[in-house]
């Protein structure tokens, strides 16, 4: 991808989401995150049948349209640009012809 398209694609992500990878759980079970990661996105709300990672079948309230690869899991806690941290029910990852591209996460 040149540097050009890669900055049209940029282009069409105006939101900016940061994503917190999940450290572990505590004795009662609360969970502590690591550093912020922000990225572009765009975050488009509409609801999606999916199955989440352990296969059940669940609706997906929106999506995050990544501006790159960044290993999101499910794990991991989002804050959109209202605030809101929703669950992450599924990462989709989509690779272009010289690996990983973008990533966009479904949340619930």
């Amino acid at each position: 991808m040149t540097i050009g398209a890669i900055a049209d694609f940029l282009d069409l992500m105006p939101d900016m989401v940061t994503f917190h990878p999940l450290m572990g759980t505590d004795q009662y079970a609360k969970p502590s995150y690591g550093n912020p990661v922000s990225v572009k996105a765009r975050v488009v709300y509409e609801d999606q049948k999916t199955t989440d990672d352990t296969g059940q079948d669940v609706v997906a309230r929106g999506k995050i349209y990544l501006g790159g690869a960044f290993d999101i899991t499910v794990k991991h806690r989002a804050t959109l640009p209202d605030g809101t941290h929703p669950p992450i029910v599924r990462v989709l990852r989509y690779p272009d012809e010289n690996g990983a591209h973008h990533e966009v996460v479904l949340f619930a």
